[in-house]
């Protein structure tokens, strides 16, 4: 499952335990990614250490992998290119290669319990 999100998006930040927690129920079953495609722009473009850095100072709420988008957003555009998704937090939930939820925490939640069920992720 991927998760975009923005070191300025309260919700993003919110989200971010919930998710490590995912991460942790289903070792070696369910990978969580975070795909940060802030950026911070400095007047030479990106500074991917200040979001290295946000990282690190609540490593504690990202327990899962994160990335940070590369300066054409490379993520971000070939996954909006696949979803159509143009909110954050953003959640794409992939199994066996097939995308099978785009859309926000809430709907995303209640999506997860089934679909993990269904393909026999359980506990």
């Amino acid at each position: 499952m991927t998760y975009s999100q923005f070191g300025w998006c309260r919700p993003c930040l919110e989200v971010a335990p919930l998710l490590s927690d995912l991460a942790d129920k289903y070792p070696g079953r369910v990978a969580v990614i975070g795909i940060n495609n802030d950026g911070n722009p400095d007047e030479n473009g990106r500074d991917v250490e200040k979001v290295r850095a946000f990282i690190e100072e609540n490593n504690e709420k990202f327990r899962y992998m994160s990335y940070v988008d590369n300066t054409e957003n490379y993520a971000k555009m070939t996954l909006r290119k696949r979803t159509e998704f143009t909110f954050i937090p953003c959640f794409i939930l992939v199994l066996n290669g097939e995308i099978k939820f785009v859309g926000g925490p809430v709907s995303f939640w209640e999506y997860l319990d089934e679909v993990l069920k269904a393909e026999g992720v359980e506990e």
